[in-house]
Order: structure tokens, then C-alpha cells, then sequence
């Protein structure tokens, strides 16, 4: 999360609190409702695409055709999952002043969301089919005036916020100054009902570093282990991704030189141990490249893509799985999607999954969900073109499902909507 998006809240996205389990209730009841099969469709397989039929009932994908199931001619849809922006701070939990950003992401295919670091309020909406189905992890652990207080004090000024700076303090961040802390900010982040929590290492090997510490952030690693939370981890150097890499954390939500600024390159590139040991422990990296695409222009930018892509190269080779999250206003998963294109380095049925269904798993681990196969959830995006070879397809999304209920597009029948 870096210093100047949040801005493009003013520009009209919402805030919130944590979503209630009663709306996935809520659509699982809807849902019951539509039983269909999708007859000669495309199908996203995790690896490529392969034509079959799709049957859905009861907001999942089942095996056995429902008795009564509407058939519909799916012979020139290409069905993939939908697209998970996993670095946003642009969707937050919806409100009753509006959600205008989650209509715009919706439009877009983006179904699912992770926001790792957010406000809470207290007069959130439930989840709906009008919304994205986000997690939402709360203020993040850092260390004592670190990063993301000054902007969230920025934010305040700029009336961003209806609070006083000194109502930031345990909702926008916590500051952790020893294990006492660290275990009070954890149980804190658990109570307020997120899944996941955030911790901040900025270039923690540096003495004037005003992150978590490395002992305090094992330590805020082990409490958030102990209350059942996911780590997302923010990094900004080789020490900081090592550091997050052998505590196996759940994410790393940047990775080293996303945005270079005048380091020594040596200290944001990555080793091949370094990613064997992400790898190992089955760590998420959320490269969040277009922080730097924003703001680099000529010699600099070429100069961090020569990063971008030894680390890429180095977490490629060693199975590490991407996701994809832009943290910029302005931008999505799509636009991030875009840049990792550029690179060169990815088929287009790896940037199908790193776009898909690795950020739905890494926001919704506990859930099945982001795969087209049986006993998952039925959530899914309609394409006209096959962005596997097509890839502007991405532009052309004829509709989608989330649970078996309609979320965008008239192509499903009335028994489908919401």
C-alpha cells in the first residue's frame, strides 16, 4: 500500500465494516432456485480449456443433471472463474452511502476482492449480488509512526475520513512495539472479525526502519496463527520477503522493487533460495506492479522491469503462485494482469490463473471456490473471445454467476437472478 491512493476515495469509493455469513446464506437459498447446464461450453480447466458440458443446482457444480434442468446453448461462451483483485483498497465493505466501485468491478468480472488494509464502521451492508464478496483484514500491525499511519492521518486531513487522527490508533493501524502488543493488536484484529491480517516490514534490516520489527513480527506471525488469521504480509525488500518467506506466511501482498526508488537493486532482488523457500511454504506473492508502471517513466521504469523480471523469472521457476492486485487507484487486477502480459514471462492460461483462481483461494482459503469442477461453489464470468489467445477478451465479459445467482448479464434464465 503506498502512499497516494487512497486519494480516489474521494472519487467515490465506499467504506465499511466486515460482511456478515448470513448473506452467503442468504445467496445459497437463492440459489437453489436455478438448476441448468451450459451445453458445449469452454471450459477453464486450471491448465488450459477443454469443451463439456457444465451442470449447476444448488450454487455449486454438480456431476449429475438436476431432473427439470434448463439447457442453454453455451457453445460459443468461454467460462472461466471470476477475476479476484487480491491488492485493492478501492473496494471497501459497502455502506448506505453507496457502492458505486463494486458496481464498476463487477462490470469488469471482479467478483472477489481482498482489501489488506481497511477501516471499520459500523453501519456496513451484508454481501450481496449488488456487491463485491470481499475480505477484509482491518488496520494493519506496524511499528511505532510507521507506515500506514502518516497516510492515514494524510487521509483524515483531506476529510477522507469523518475522525480525528487520534480515532485511527486501533482501527486504521496498531502499533507494535514489543510482544505484549503484538499479542493485544492480533486478538484486537480477530475481534473485529477479519480472516486475514496485515503486517508491515519496510526494509526491517535498515535501523531507521519504522516497520514491524523482525522479533515482533514472528511474533505477531505466531498470535495470528494461534487466533486461526491468515498473514498478508506488506514487503519491500530482499530481507523483508526472506523474513516472510521462512515465517511462512499466507502472502506477501508487493513484491521487492514493485516501485523502485533509488535502493541499491541488490537489496529488492531476490534469490533462488529465496523463492524455493516461499515455495516450501506455500506462500501467495501479490506482485503489485502497476505501483510502479504509475509512477516510472523511461530509463527508470526499464530499469524496474529488469527487477520485475529476475524475481518473476526466480518465483516462476520455484512454483511460487501469483496473484493478481494493483494498489492504485485507478487500476485493478485487470490492469496488473496487463503488465505481468508484458513481461513476457506467462502463458495465457498462467495469467488466466494468476488473475482467477489463485487470488480467490488466497482470499477465500477456507472456502471452495475459484475452480469449475464439482463441489465448488458455482461462480463464474462469461467471455465472448477466449482470452487465452484473444487477450483484449478480457473486455468482453457477457455475464457471470456467484453461487449459482446472477450477478451480471441477461444470458441465465429468470430463475437465476437474484
Amino acid at each position: 500500500m503506498w502512499m497516494t491512493y487512497r486519494i480516489w476515495l474521494l472519487l467515490g469509493a465506499s467504506a465499511g465494516i466486515y460482511a456478515t455469513l448470513g448473506s452467503e446464506a442468504a445467496l445459497a437459498q437463492d440459489a437453489a432456485r436455478c438448476d441448468i447446464v451450459l451445453e458445449g461450453a469452454t471450459v477453464f480447466t486450471g491448465t488450459g480449456f477443454e469443451t463439456r458440458d457444465l451442470a449447476v443446482s444448488n450454487g455449486r457444480f454438480v456431476t449429475h443433471v438436476p431432473e427439470g434442468a434448463e439447457r442453454l446453448n453455451a457453445a460459443r461462451w468461454t467460462i472461466l472463474p471470476p477475476l479476484a483483485d487480491v491488492h485493492t483498497h478501492m473496494i471497501d465493505e459497502p455502506r448506505p452511502s453507496g457502492a458505486r466501485s463494486h458496481s464498476d468491478y463487477l462490470d469488469q468480472g471482479i467478483y472477489f476482492v481482498l482489501n489488506p488494509n481497511n477501516i471499520r464502521f459500523d453501519d456496513a451492508l451484508p454481501t450481496s449480488h449488488e456487491t463485491v464478496d470481499g475480505s477484509y483484514t482491518g488496520g494493519g500491525l506496524t511499528g511505532a509512526g510507521g507506515h500506514p499511519r502518516p497516510l492515514y492521518e494524510q487521509l483524515v486531513d483531506w476529510g477522507v475520513y469523518p475522525m480525528s487522527k487520534e480515532e485511527l490508533a486501533g482501527r486504521a493501524y496498531h502499533e507494535v512495539s514489543n510482544e505484549a502488543d503484538a499479542r493485544a493488536a492480533v486478538a484486537e484484529v480477530k475481534r473485529q472479525g477479519a480472516s486475514h491480517i496485515k503486517l508491515y516490514l519496510t526494509h526491517h534490516e535498515q535501523p531507521d526502519s519504522t516497520g514491524l520489527t523482525a522479533k515482533n513480527f514472528r511474533h505477531a506471525v505466531h498470535f495470528a496463527r494461534e487466533a486461526g488469521l491468515h498473514p498478508v504480509v506488506h514487503v519491500n525488500s530482499r530481507a523483508d520477503f526472506r523474513l516472510a518467506a521462512e515465517a511462512g506466511v499466507h502472502a506477501m501482498v508487493h513484491m521487492p522493487g514493485a516501485w523502485p526508488r533509488g535502493e541499491d537493486p541488490e537489496r529488492l532482488m531476490i534469490t533462488a533460495e529465496d523463492a524455493a523457500i516461499a515455495a516450501q511454504n506455500e506462500v501467495f506473492v501479490v506482485p503489485t506492479l502497476a505501483v510502479g508502471f504509475n509512477a516510472l517513466f523511461g530509463e527508470e521504469l526499464e530499469a524496474a522491469r529488469g527487477i520485475w523480471r529476475h524475481n518473476l523469472s526466480l518465483l516462476m521457476a520455484a512454483g511460487v503462485r501469483i496473484a493478481a492486485g494493483a494498489d492504485r487507484g485507478g487500476a485493478t487486477a485487470l490492469s496488473e494482469l496487463d503488465i505481468l502480459h508484458s513481461t513476457g514471462l506467462y502463458s495465457g492460461a498462467e495469467l488466466i490463473e494468476i488473475g482467477t483462481t489463485n487470488g480467490i483461494e488466497l482470499a477465500f482459503p477456507e472456502r471452495d471456490v475459484g475452480r469449475i469442477a464439482p463441489g465448488q461453489e458455482a461462480s463464474f464470468i462469461v467471455m465472448r473471445f477466449n482470452p487465452e489467445g484473444s487477450w483484449y477478451g478480457w473486455r468482453n465479459v457477457l455475464g457471470g454467476m456467484r453461487e449459482g445467482q446472477t450477478i451480471r448479464g441477461d444470458i441465465f434464465p429468470e430463475a437465476c437472478a437474484p
